[in-house]
């Protein structure tokens, strides 16, 4: 009896399969450590994967690979235009090709020397940049430099909307050896960030809005993060407004830290508020190291950047008076009279008493 249901638990798995291989269905399953986990869309074109240790088994590390190799040429002193396979392989800390030319012939540095490689970007918006890669010796992959790992990263990130990466790699020695290859960026970003969103989505669903807000905005464009970040900011009352809850310690921890990482994201949107609240943060030290010169720079954009009464009576008597005793800048007596007139047209009664001072003491006109 239990070989009987032993055979027909055989029979239905050989049907399972069978009939998903001929549907051409896309489920499949892995084995990791002792883990069976279903996988993604198997038309994907990037997985995840883990290193193996020595003795061929999973470890915790993970890396991002194209699940098929890319396709592209590469010429040499025996070869021109021959065909060219390329794995892309990501990780923590490296960002790494492995080539293959005539689309098998694993390229390796069987020299005793480092070879070093020129590499060109071609990004999917048509932008392009260069990079240093390098291939150790008794290596097997050309190791891109790390001061650019993560712009290369980036734009793979960025074509995953249906764009792609063309590129370009040189021996730096022997020029006529080089490889030109594309990238295709599909669902690259779903591999980054699904575990972010989904943790983004979660928080905010249970309550925790600026907690998502703060890695929806880690995430950037991708998907509807930043139609989401910005309609959470605006229930807020803008960059300001969240600067203000962390200051006054409002339904959150109070940390004027975080108030200044807020001033600072509304600073670079232009943001008044943001921006007049930075100058009176640095200059007293509060949140961050005084500094003069900073609080001078955010006082002047201010007054720059709005045509508000209110913005211009604080901002323009605020640098009236750096100028006038020479904070964060050199003083110069007849620039602080300029701008107390102008603080004055707004009706600041402070700028008015120092442009009296200054015609009583004889300063209106005089630079130091």
């Amino acid at each position: 009896m239990k070989r009987k249901c032993f055979k027909q638990l055989l029979f239905c798995i050989f049907v399972f399969y069978f009939v998903s291989f001929s549907l051409g269905t896309n489920i499949g399953f892995s084995i990791v450590g002792n883990a069976v986990y279903e996988e993604v869309d198997k038309n994907d074109v990037w997985i995840q994967e883990f290193y193996k240790d020595v003795f061929g088994d999973p470890t915790d590390e993970l890396y991002f690979v194209n699940r098929t190799p890319f396709a592209g040429t590469f010429n040499s002193a025996e070869y021109d235009d021959a065909p060219l396979s390329v794995n892309v392989v990501i990780d923590e800390n490296d960002l790494y090709f492995v080539l293959y030319e005539n689309e098998s012939v694993k390229l390796k540095n069987r020299s005793e020397n480092t070879i070093s490689y020129n590499i060109a970007v071609k990004a999917a918006d048509g932008s392009k940049f260069s990079a240093l890669g390098s291939m150790q010796s008794g290596s097997d992959r050309i190791v891109v430099e790390k001061l650019k790992k993560d712009r290369i990263i980036n734009s793979l990130l960025e074509g995953a909307n249906g764009g792609q990466v063309i590129i370009y790699i040189e021996n730096e020695i022997q020029q006529f050896s080089n490889y030109l290859f594309t990238v295709d960026c599909a669902n690259l970003d779903d591999l980054f960030y699904g575990d972010q969103y989904r943790e983004a989505l979660n928080l905010i669903e249970n309550g925790n809005q600026l907690d998502g807000l703060e890695v929806l905005i880690e995430l950037g464009d991708y998907k509807d993060s930043n139609a989401r970040s910005e309609s959470i900011i605006q229930q807020y009352g803008g960059y300001s407004g969240i600067g203000n809850l962390y200051s006054d310690g409002d339904g959150v921890e109070q940390s004027y830290e975080k108030a200044v990482e807020w001033y600072l994201r509304g600073a670079q949107y232009e943001d008044i508020d943001s921006m007049m609240f930075l100058g009176f943060y640095y200059e007293e030290g509060t949140g961050v190291d005084q500094d003069y010169e900073k609080a001078f720079e955010y006082f002047h954009r201010v007054s720059e950047c709005t045509d508000d009464e209110v913005a211009q009576y604080f901002a323009c008597n605020k640098i009236a008076y750096y100028y006038d005793y020479g904070l964060g800048v050199e003083q110069d007596y007849k620039k602080a009279m300029e701008w107390y007139l102008k603080a004055a047209e707004f009706g600041n009664p402070n700028a008015m008493s120092s442009i009296g001072a200054h015609y009583q003491f004889g300063l209106k006109t005089q630079n130091s």
